[in-house]
């Protein structure tokens, strides 16, 4: 009985989004420091409940587009990852030609579609607090490509931590071999450090050999062609590669629902060895 109702309160945690939302309740409450800390969580609750209505948690769950042709178009996904207010969601936002320069931080999995002729380009990302990290993983097989976004205004430890961040992104399993867009985000700032902040000596010593990358400078809040330049080479080279990438990726979901099987049946028996 005891497991069962463990096993309710973690579904019910992810289907809410619940530890999502409680780290990025006490983050921004740490770091705004309101005077009544009350009302801006009530503030705060309001603004997220807006945003996540909009949003779907599941990528399985999107349904499928139809091209012209009437018949269903090819999913093509790219995943976006960064730690947390490197820009990820403004940039997503300014991609889909809506710039908006004071976004609610991401509460667990938020997805864009744009539809292309031959795909159904879904991109999306994750929140990036520390405590949220570790979920990023079970996302990566379902991915085409990534987009990883890095504060390249930031100080040396922001940085630093991104850069760390990204390396142990690009040796999961499911992210080799893939191909990277880093975006040097927020070039519109006085602070801006230029691409240097990913060195490319760096990015071949973490990536798989032969994987394709690119840095560009980005900005979320103005119309950006170097972003666009930097998205369409992306999309062009999962494009170009594209069978070869589907076949990985469903690979990779195989030997994840086999794993979710598995740990199922262990968990079933378990509860009935207890029994």
């Amino acid at each position: 009985m005891a497991s069962s109702e463990e096993e309710k309160r973690v579904a019910y945690c992810k289907e809410h989004n619940v530890h999502h939302l409680f780290e990025l309740l006490a983050s921004r409450l740490l770091v705004e420091r309101p005077a009544n800390p009350f009302d801006y969580l009530r503030e705060l609750l309001v603004n997220v409940e807006k945003s996540e209505k909009k949003k779907a948690h599941d990528p399985t769950l999107i349904p499928s587009v139809e091209g012209s042709d009437g018949k269903p178009l090819r999913k093509l996904t790219l995943g976006t990852f960064g730690i947390n207010n490197a820009g990820k969601t403004t940039i997503i936002s300014a991609l889909g030609g809506c710039i908006e320069m004071n976004h609610v931080p991401t509460v667990g999995f938020s997805p864009s579609r744009f539809q292309m002729e031959k795909f159904d380009l879904c991109v999306f990302d994750l929140g990036g607090g520390a405590n949220f990290r570790g979920i990023w993983g079970h996302y990566f097989h379902d991915c085409h490509g990534f987009m990883f976004v890095v504060d390249a205004a930031a100080d040396d430890a922001i940085i630093q931590e991104s850069l760390d961040v990204l390396r142990g992104m690009t040796q999961h399993k499911y992210a080799r071999g893939k191909p990277l867009l880093v975006l040097a985000n927020k070039k519109d700032l006085k602070s801006f450090r230029g691409v240097e902040v990913v060195p490319d000596e760096f990015l071949k010593e973490i990536l798989q050999e032969g994987s394709l990358y690119r840095v560009v400078p980005s900005c979320g809040i103005e119309e950006d062609k170097e972003l666009e330049k930097g998205v369409e080479w992306l999309l062009d080279v999962v494009m170009k590669d594209f069978d070869t990438l589907e076949e990985l990726v469903q690979r990779h979901t195989q030997e994840v629902k086999a794993e979710a099987k598995r740990k199922a049946e262990e968990r079933l028996a378990a509860i009935r060895n207890s029994a």
